[in-house]
């Protein structure tokens, strides 16, 4: 292979590079299933919302195991925030709670932000597995004033490292083409 070769083809991986879009870390845009769970996390008491978020919120609103009032699921770029429609308990058995599958990427990381204001909500109550997000608040009460904030990442592609892949696999196809 020429030392010209192996120049053009880096110059083809690097300008492809530059005009690549940036990393997508945001939920928007990835399609969401929230459904509200009881008495076990397999129990699906109410099928909520499936759909694109967009930003605009509540994405959907679950009725709770008492019926109203309602559990709002909010999601914003990096947060999914769920707020109360009234007062009252949760009722204490193994799952309570919701559930948030991303249909468009797994989840990388889930965590409990400092703004949350349900007493007795903990890091513990909140799990993932791949693209489901459980939040299990069985036993607590609950009312207007609070919420749940879980800050999310997940494992969405890097635009920028598919386009050198594929600038990459171009030039070998350049050079067994110029080859043969």
């Amino acid at each position: 292979m020429s030392f010209n070769t192996i120049r053009a083809a880096l110059t083809v991986a690097i300008v492809a590079a530059g005009f690549a879009s940036p990393a997508r870390a945001s939920l928007i845009g990835d399609s969401f299933t929230a459904t509200y769970n009881f008495p076990t996390a397999g129990d699906i008491y109410e099928f909520g919302v499936t759909g694109i978020a967009t930003g605009t919120n509540p994405f959907a609103q679950l009725e709770t195991d008492s019926g109203p009032p309602y559990v709002n699921v909010n999601i914003t770029a990096s947060q999914v925030t769920l707020t109360f429609n009234g007062t009252g308990s949760w009722t204490s058995t193994s799952f309570n709670g919701v559930e948030l599958t991303d249909n468009s990427n797994p989840f990388s990381s889930v965590s409990l932000n400092p703004s949350t204001t349900m007493a007795g909500f903990v890091a513990s109550d909140v799990s993932f597995s791949g693209s489901t997000l459980y939040v299990n608040w069985q036993g607590l009460d609950f009312d207007p004033s609070m919420s749940v904030v879980l800050d999310v990442t997940t494992n969405a592609p890097e635009p920028a490292t598919l386009t050198l892949l594929g600038a990459g696999l171009a030039g070998l196809g350049m050079l067994r083409r110029k080859r043969v």
